[in-house]
């Protein structure tokens, strides 16, 4: 994977690696499971976990995470909001905004915004796929401030297969439970 990191033309390469590897490791553990309280009970099954959901479209095919978990961060005057689900297939996404005041509600196009924030970024480990976007767009509709309160929006990707050509994300929705950190 670095060295689909390093060939990239992305210019936040550091926070779209971060992002794929969140998004290889979470897929790795997709298949670990929480009961309602949200603390492992090493259950796992159809649909989401209890944490909310994240589903989309991958060339028409339709996904959705068996679990998800959302993160609000505030440090060094940075907010970051990231994203993360996977299958227990090994399909992994993770997407996220980074902000140098506070990430709040709005469309926001991958890559950094004139002025260098904010930052949206998304990764996606698929067999097949690229990790890193081509292009992509996350919404963001409601977002809370305290653990437990939620994130939602949806969000839309064009990545590069390893073969050639392109593959689209598209119709992902988001509505999870965040875990804040101050």
């Amino acid at each position: 994977m670095l060295a689909t990191v390093s060939r990239s033309s992305i210019p936040i390469t550091a926070a779209a690696m971060c992002l794929a590897l969140g998004a290889a490791l979470f897929a790795g553990a997709a298949g670990c499971g929480s009961n309602a309280a949200g603390t492992p009970d090493g259950g796992g099954g159809g649909g989401a976990s209890g944490n909310g959901t994240i589903s989309w479209q991958d060339d028409g095919v339709a996904h959705q995470a068996i679990s998800a978990t959302a993160s609000l961060v505030t440090s060094s005057g940075l907010q970051i909001l990231q994203i993360a689900g996977g299958e227990a297939s090994g399909v992994g996404i993770a997407f996220g905004v980074s902000s140098n005041s506070t990430v709040g509600t709005g469309s926001f196009q991958c890559g950094a915004a004139a002025g260098g924030f904010p930052i949206t970024s998304f990764s996606y480990t698929a067999t097949g796929v690229e990790p890193l976007y081509q292009s992509c767009t996350v919404s963001i509709t409601a977002l809370g401030a305290a653990k437990g309160e939620r994130a939602s929006g949806s969000f839309s990707a064009v990545l590069n297969k390893t073969g050639g050509g392109s593959k689209a994300i598209t119709a992902g929705i988001f509505d999870v439970a965040l875990t804040v950190s101050p």
